[in-house]
Parts: C-alpha cells; sequence; structure tokens
C-alpha cells in the first residue's frame, strides 16, 4: 500500500486515528513515493522536525519508492490527461502513478484529488 503525504502528516502530528489506519497494515506491505518523503521534509520548521520525519519514515514504511521510469511516464499521461478537468498537481500524479506502477492501493484522506484517475484503487482515511 502506497501512503499518500497528508496520511504521514497527520501520523507526524500525532493524530491518533491515523495510527490506527496505518497500523492495520502490515509493515512490509507500508510504502510511499518519494514524493511524499520529500514533501514531508520540505514541511519541516527545524532540524528536530527532520529527524523526526526520517525516524517515523524508517521505522513505519517498508519503503520509499523512487521515480523510475515506470513511474515517470505514467505521471506524464495523468497530468497531460487531468490537469485542466482535475486540476491534477505533479505531486500527486506521481503518487498515483507510483501506485499504478507497482498495482498497489493508495491510502489517502484526499479522495477527491485521486478518485477520477481510472485503475487506481484507493483506501480512504477519515479523520
Amino acid at each position: 500500500m502506497i501512503f499518500d503525504t497528508d496520511i504521514l502528516i497527520w501520523m507526524h502530528r500525532g493524530h491518533p486515528g491515523v495510527a490506527q489506519f496505518v497500523n492495520r497494515v502490515p509493515v512490509e506491505e507500508r510504502n510511499l513515493s518519494v514524493v511524499s518523503y520529500l514533501e514531508l521534509l520540505y514541511g519541516a520548521r527545524h532540524s528536530s522536525d527532520l529527524r523526526a520525519v526520517r525516524t517515523m519514515v524508517a521505522d513505519l514504511f517498508a519503503e520509499v519508492v523512487p521515480i523510475s521510469e515506470s513511474v515517470s511516464g505514467p505521471a506524464v499521461h495523468l497530468v497531460e490527461s487531468y490537469v485542466l478537468a482535475h486540476r491534477l498537481d505533479v505531486s500527486d500524479a506521481v503518487i498515483a502513478a507510483t501506485a499504478l506502477a507497482r498495482h498497489e492501493t493508495l491510502a489517502t484522506a484526499n479522495g477527491k484529488h485521486f478518485r477520477f484517475i481510472p485503475g487506481l484503487d484507493l483506501k480512504i482515511f477519515r479523520p
């Protein structure tokens, strides 16, 4: 399962409901796109935030999935197809393409960002 950035932000902030949601998935099946990891690092305000993000990702997720050729091509296609009608942004396109390329479910609290993407299996977290 690929976890969207919003889930990771809730985890970082200590939301108990999202912790239960994530913990229902075995650790070895928890993955995230490198884009989500980068977004978390970018949101850090000081060095302790950076350490907390690195620790959370290392402890709770099996893999940070890089942007590969199998991800970048579908991400370009998604943006070309949905930027005008749905305002799909680049980060969400890469995260969705990662899930599609790996045939994994995407866990998110922002279903509206992804619902229109054919073939994308979503698991929605409701805080």
